[in-house]
């Protein structure tokens, strides 16, 4: 669920507008985990006629807002990053499962068997984005 969606902004008649194609969305948002609770802590939004705002205006006296809008997982990369034209892999990291604002389901991901074959990497890669444009597996070779 986006920020777009939250009730506040419906009822309000509030809607985000692209600045440019390297912002789809219309919004960056600036965020804080804290007591297993996710905040957003500043936001800067595009609306109407390209009209920049920030938290304030979407939230007014807000400071630190529970996202209580999202539901969905976040990663949270540690240490090396491996980065390529069609894909992104790290050694090591944290995936935080959120509902409502608050930290449900929290777990280690270790790629580290994976890291040290960066081909075979890039061909799942590969494999998996073809399935999802197209809609199916590519054949095994």
């Amino acid at each position: 669920m986006s920020l777009e969606s939250y009730s506040y902004l419906v009822d309000k008649k509030i809607s985000f507008t692209s600045p440019s194609t390297a912002c789809w969305r219309g919004d960056v948002g600036y965020w804080l985990i804290e007591n297993s609770k996710l905040y957003l802590t500043d936001l800067e939004v595009y609306i109407g006629n390209y009209q920049k705002v920030g938290i304030d205006y979407l939230f007014p006296g807000g400071k630190k807002v529970l996202a209580e809008w999202f539901f969905g997982k976040i990663r949270i990369p540690h240490g090396e990053i491996y980065t390529s034209r069609i894909c992104f892999l790290v050694r090591k990291g944290t995936l935080l499962g959120i509902e409502k604002g608050f930290v449900v389901d929290q777990y280690e991901i270790v790629n580290t068997h994976l890291y040290n074959d960066k081909a075979g990497v890039k061909i799942r890669n590969m494999d998996d984005l073809i399935e999802t444009i197209f809609g199916k597996k590519t054949e095994e070779k």
